[in-house]
């Protein structure tokens, strides 16, 4: 057999595979995104996305009908944001300027903003010994946040947000909530993530980071209710968003603590940090997403 003839045994038997071991959402969702991608914007795009194509590629050798979706930990749903009609939006979402003009419109608070370093403006007077968190305002994963002091706060190339420094309500380390919303104001998921680290709870970031999923967070529920009126409302157009909190209650009463929302991010995982999510559960979400994509024209 000549190598032609190997190379094109290869692709039927891929190709085979891969139409074997995906579902029809799967199949849908990625015609989607093929049919209409943005090039431009994305390879343009302020934050450089990694889909993990090598996990994408060795779906076909699972005999599982939601692997597609597993080692997307659910951005598949989302992916569509990549298309023509979504891109710019999308990317107008990923600014965290955006979410901290946005959230307190809505009677939502957000970390108080001391500063952005392109352009450079003082919002707060700055003070050269108290720490601050400095963030990139297109970042992901937990990717580029310091703590600085104030002194060391100055213009920058790319734009950063110098943010109040926010507690942990008596955990020794970083702590944040994960709450995944739909289109239609559901609550998906509520992760905890804690990280021993002290500037991000993030699951990619640096330290020891555990997460749990919990049915309900009592001091953040009253959000969670606001915010899922909101994406209901105003980005119905997102299948999904996960919204990103913290909670702190440092020199005040532990049963009434500040919470915050440090923003939305769409796309978002569905599955904190396994890939192993139960059948049950995704097949849940798919007949959303079925809904979803039927209602958009997607």
């Amino acid at each position: 057999m000549n190598p032609g003839h190997i190379i094109f045994v290869f692709v039927l038997l891929y190709s085979t595979l891969f139409a074997i071991n995906t579902n029809s959402l799967e199949k849908k969702m990625l015609y989607t995104v093929l049919q209409d991608i943005d090039w431009w914007t994305i390879t343009h795009h302020s934050v450089q996305h990694n889909p993990g194509v090598s996990n994408y590629l060795k779906v076909p050798f699972y005999f599982d009908k939601n692997k597609l979706t597993k080692v997307s930990s659910g951005q598949l749903y989302n992916a569509y944001c990549f298309t023509k009609p979504y891109a710019k939006v999308q990317e107008q979402l990923q600014s965290k300027v955006f979410w901290n003009e946005y959230l307190p419109k809505h009677g939502i608070s957000v970390p108080k903003l001391n500063a952005t370093t392109n352009p450079y403006k003082e919002y707060e007077d700055i003070d050269p010994d108290r720490d601050y968190i400095s963030k990139p305002e297109f970042g992901t994963s937990g990717n580029g946040i310091e703590i600085i002091k104030g002194r060391d706060v100055k213009p920058t190339e790319k734009n950063r947000l110098i943010q109040d420094k926010i507690g942990s309500c008596g955990y020794d380390g970083a702590r944040s909530y994960r709450v995944v919303t739909t289109y239609d104001g559901d609550v998906l998921a509520r992760y905890e993530f804690k990280n021993n680290e002290t500037i991000t709870s993030n699951v990619s970031g640096k330290g020891k980071v555990t997460v749990n999923e919990h049915d309900t967070i009592p001091e953040i529920e009253d959000v969670i209710h606001k915010l899922c009126k909101l994406h209901k409302r105003d980005f119905n157009f997102c299948f999904s968003i996960g919204w990103d909190f913290m909670v702190d209650c440092e020199d005040k009463d532990p049963s009434f603590p500040d919470v915050y929302v440090l923003e939305g991010n769409w796309p978002s995982g569905l599955y904190g940090d396994t890939t192993n999510r139960n059948d049950q559960f995704i097949e849940m979400v798919n007949k959303k997403a079925r809904t979803f994509y039927k209602i958009k024209g997607l």
